[in-house]
């Protein structure tokens, strides 16, 4: 392929990834896009941070008439020992030339970038001719919501498989065909579907799956009983804190056995992790990042332990927000019933009819407006 035939609709359409369109934008629709997409959310903040940058870069550089962008990758080429004498993606992003591929890779599989044309390495650049392809050229996409119907076994009919959901021939692309499924053979520890729900009687709560993570649900307000509700109350906390995902969910909850024990929950954990018990923030700026286990621990318990009162764990921000409610619950009721009792005595006063003395006090009014009236009428 020529360079004049990189742009061409023709190799910009067959570039495009299965189940992808060509973005009309690129800052306004493919970047929010892959901000919102939710593979990206379960990898950690840095890597977020760094392919959002590079997504960037490559937007910037794009021509928005065909969507194309024609970028270097800079670095050395350790196919034929060599650097490219242009600067690239590695010097501008300072990474190095494999993470620039795999950041591609990324970017591919996830239908965001399709390949016009490969490019040529270094050594492959001095040997090219003038209409050589110098540099990659890539496409901008976006997954689409929806995809072709697959095209039927022979000798079988529409109505021998399924219904069509739609006459236009396009059914909506599930959520499981976007993710990633590695190691399905060999699920990894702690991050398997359950097998069975975790429910107690203590609260009641039932776990559930969702297509998004894999592994249970834990209601972040609902109290644990039982050894696997703290587990699943451990899952959902590394759920929320990915610095914490070295520590196995039972490597968690044993950090945090006291305190579900005592009727914490995992919203009261996460509390604990960022306010002091007088309600200022913890001097710090999150968790650390490390694989150490041991030093991970200590950070928990640190927290934690500023929430103990000689020894032992305090009442639960969730438990004393509870029993304030309750409070007020019952002191509305006790108010409406007050304010019931008053209107039931009066209606059964107006129900009996005026007592004896309330007869003989109108008498005597009437009896003293009549005297009054008669003296006026005698001294006029």
């Amino acid at each position: 392929m020529s360079r004049f035939q990189e742009t061409s609709k023709k190799h910009v359409k067959a570039a495009v990834p299965k189940g992808s369109m060509r973005a009309a934008h690129g800052l306004y629709q493919a970047l929010p896009a892959l901000q919102q997409d939710a593979r990206l959310a379960v990898h950690t903040k840095p890597f977020q941070r760094r392919l959002l940058a590079f997504f960037e870069k490559l937007i910037s550089m794009a021509n928005y008439d065909t969507m194309t962008v024609r970028v270097p990758w800079g670095g050395r080429d350790k196919a034929y020992g060599e650097a490219d004498a242009r600067p690239g993606l590695v010097e501008w992003l300072g990474i190095s030339r494999r993470t620039v591929a795999n950041y591609f890779t990324f970017l591919e599989k996830w239908g965001y970038i399709g390949t016009v044309a490969s490019g040529r390495s270094a050594e492959k650049v001095r040997e090219k001719t003038a209409e050589g392809n110098e540099l990659p050229v890539y496409v901008i996409c976006i997954p689409s919501a929806l995809k072709g119907v697959p095209d039927l076994p022979s000798g079988l009919t529409v109505e021998e498989i399924c219904t069509p959901t739609a006459p236009s021939g396009v059914v909506q692309l599930h959520m499981n065909d976007l993710l990633t499924h590695t190691r399905e053979e060999k699920p990894q520890e702690g991050r398997g579907s359950a097998t069975h729900p975790i429910s107690g009687a203590a609260s009641g709560a039932l776990a559930t799956t969702e297509d998004l993570r894999s592994g249970v649900y834990w209601d972040p307000h609902k109290t644990t009983k039982r050894r696997g509700q703290r587990w699943a109350a451990a899952e959902e906390i590394r759920a929320h804190c990915f610095a914490l995902r070295p520590l196995s969910k039972k490597d968690l909850a044993s950090v945090l056995r006291p305190w579900l024990v005592s009727g914490w929950t995992v919203s009261d954990v996460l509390n604990a992790f960022n306010k002091k018990p007088d309600g200022t923030d913890w001097p710090h700026d999150g968790i650390p990042v490390t694989k150490h286990t041991q030093r991970l621990r200590g950070w928990v318990l640190h927290h934690l332990e500023a929430w103990t009162v000689d020894g032992e764990p305090m009442r639960s921000p969730d438990a004393r927000k509870a029993e304030q409610h309750a409070e007020i619950l019952r002191r509305h009721a006790a108010e409406q019933r007050r304010i019931l009792e008053q209107q039931a005595e009066h209606a059964a006063r107006i129900a009996e009819g005026p007592s004896p003395m309330e007869i003989r006090a109108k008498a005597q009014l009437r009896a003293l407006f009549a005297n009054n009236r008669r003296h006026r009428f005698a001294t006029t």
